[in-house]
C-alpha cells in the first residue's frame, strides 16, 4: 500500500502540468478555506445589505482589473518561457497594465452616477477613493506575477503567496470594523498588496529580476496580437459574472446580492480549480506543443478525479456548509448554489477548449465564442432577474449548457 502511494505521488510530482496543477489548486484550495472562514466572520459583523454593497465593490474591482489586463496576463504565459530578455517582458506588461488601471479606475469613478449610484459614496470620501485607485493598481499588478509564475512552471510559489495573502485578509475585518463595507472590501483585497512585493522579492532570489518601469516596444508589438485577442476575449467571458452582483444589487436588492455571492464563492472553488487546470495545460503546450494531445487527455482524466467528486459534495451538503453563513443564507441561498455547481460542468468543458485553441493560436475564435457566450447569458439573465434569483440560475445553467454546444461545434469543425 505503502509502495503504490508513493508511486503514484511520484508519478504527479514529476509531471509538470500535474505539479503546477496541483500547486494552483492547493492555493485555490487555501483562498477558498480562508474566503470562507472570512465571510463566516463579515456575516456575523455585518448585515445582508452591507455584504451587498462590499461585494459590490469587490466585483467593481474585478471589473476594472478585466479592462486593465489587456489580455497580458495570458500573452506572458505564452511568450516568457521562450523570451531572450525575461526582466524587460514582465516590466514592460507590468508598465503597460499600471497605466491602464489608473486610466479605467478613473474612468469607472466617473461613470458611477450613470450605472451604480449605491456606490457613490466612493467620490465622496477622498479618503475612500485614493484607497480604491491603489487597491486597484496593486491587485492587477498582483495578477500578472501570479501569471509570470506559471510561465516559470514554478506555480508552487502562487501557493506560498496564496497563504501569506489569505491571513492578512481574514486579520484586517477586525481592525476596520468602523469603516463598515469599505472594511470589507479593504480586507478582502490587502493581501495583493503584501504579496506584490513577496513576488518582487522571489523573482529577484531566483532570476535575478529587478521591478523596473519600462516599455519596450518591440517586445509589446510581439505580444499584442494573441494578448488583445485575449483581451477582448476574457473580459467578455468575465462580464455576466463581474457585472451580476451590482445588477443584483441595482434590480433586487443588496440583501439578495449577498446571497448570490455566498453561493458564488462556494462555486468559485470549483472554478478555480478548472481554472487552475486549464492554465496548467496552456503553459504546459506553449512549452511544448508536439504532445498536445497528451496533455490534453491527462488534463481531462485530472478534470473527471476533481471536479466529480467536489460537484457531487457541494450538491448533497451544499445547505449545511452554507449555514456557517447563518440560516437566511443557507435557506434562502441553497436552492440557487445547486444550479449554479451543476453549470460548472458546462463551464470546465469551455475551459478546456479555450487553453487548446490558445495552444493553437485560434485566438479568433476565442474572441468569437467570447461575445457570443456573454451575449447568451446577459440576455437570459436581463429576463429572468427581476424574477429572483432562482430564475437567475436557470438562466446561467441554460446559458453556460448552451455555449458549451456551440464551443465544441466550432473546436470540432476548426480543428
Amino acid at each position: 500500500m505503502i509502495s503504490s502511494i508513493a508511486r503514484i505521488y511520484k508519478h504527479f510530482a514529476n509531471d509538470s502540468l500535474y505539479r503546477n496543477s496541483i500547486y494552483l489548486m492547493m492555493s485555490t484550495f487555501v483562498g477558498s478555506f480562508f474566503g470562507f472562514f472570512f465571510w463566516i466572520v463579515n456575516t456575523k459583523l455585518y448585515t445582508p445589505e452591507q455584504i451587498g454593497l462590499a461585494t459590490a465593490l469587490i466585483s467593481s474591482l474585478s471589473l476594472i482589473t478585466g479592462f486593465s489586463l489587456l489580455g497580458l496576463n495570458l500573452g506572458i504565459i505564452r511568450y516568457l518561457p521562450k523570451a531572450e530578455k525575461k526582466t524587460d517582458q514582465i516590466n514592460t506588461v507590468l508598465t503597460i497594465v499600471l497605466c491602464s488601471t489608473l486610466v479605467v479606475s478613473v474612468i469607472y469613478l466617473l461613470g458611477l452616477p450613470y450605472f451604480s449610484p449605491k456606490l457613490l459614496f466612493l467620490t465622496q470620501n477622498t479618503l475612500f477613493l485614493i484607497i480604491f485607485i491603489i487597491l486597484a493598481v496593486f491587485f492587477s499588478l498582483e495578477s500578472i506575477y501570479n501569471n509570470v509564475f506559471i510561465a516559470y512552471r514554478n506555480s508552487k510559489y502562487v501557493f506560498y503567496k496564496s497563504i501569506i495573502g489569505n491571513i492578512a485578509k481574514v486579520t484586517t475585518p477586525l481592525i476596520l470594523l468602523a469603516f463598515g463595507s469599505y472594511a470589507i472590501f479593504i480586507s478582502s483585497t490587502i493581501g495583493s498588496v503584501i504579496t506584490f512585493f513577496v513576488s518582487i522579492f522571489i523573482l529577484y532570489k531566483l532570476f535575478n529580476y529587478k521591478f523596473q518601469l519600462v516599455i519596450k516596444k518591440d517586445i509589446f508589438s510581439k505580444m499584442f496580437k494573441l494578448s488583445f485577442g485575449n483581451y477582448i476575449a476574457s473580459f467578455a467571458a468575465s462580464l455576466p459574472l463581474t457585472l451580476l452582483p451590482i445588477m443584483i444589487t441595482n434590480t433586487l436588492g443588496p440583501k439578495q446580492a449577498a446571497f448570490f455571492y455566498m453561493d458564488m464563492a462556494i462555486v468559485g472553488l470549483l472554478t478555480a480549480i478548472q481554472s487552475s487546470i486549464g492554465q496548467s495545460l496552456f503553459a504546459e503546450g506553449s512549452h511544448n506543443d508536439k504532445e498536445l494531445k497528451k496533455h490534453v487527455i491527462k488534463s481531462i482524466k485530472f478534470y473527471l478525479l476533481i471536479m466529480v467528486p467536489a460537484i457531487l459534495v457541494i450538491v448533497l451538503f451544499g445547505k449545511y456548509i452554507l449555514l456557517f453563513f447563518g440560516k437566511d443564507y443557507s435557506s434562502e441561498g441553497i436552492a440557487l448554489l445547486q444550479i449554479l455547481v451543476l453549470s460548472v460542468i458546462f463551464t470546465s468543458i469551455n475551459s478546456l477548449l479555450s487553453a487548446i485553441l490558445n495552444i493553437k493560436g485560434k485566438v479568433n475564435i476565442i474572441l468569437v465564442m467570447c461575445i457570443i457566450g456573454p451575449i447568451i447569458l446577459l440576455t437570459l439573465i436581463y429576463f429572468l432577474l427581476p424574477h429572483g434569483l432562482i430564475s437567475l440560475g436557470y438562466a446561467w445553467l441554460v446559458g453556460e449548457g448552451i455555449i458549451s454546444l456551440i464551443y465544441l461545434l466550432v473546436v470540432y469543425l476548426s480543428l
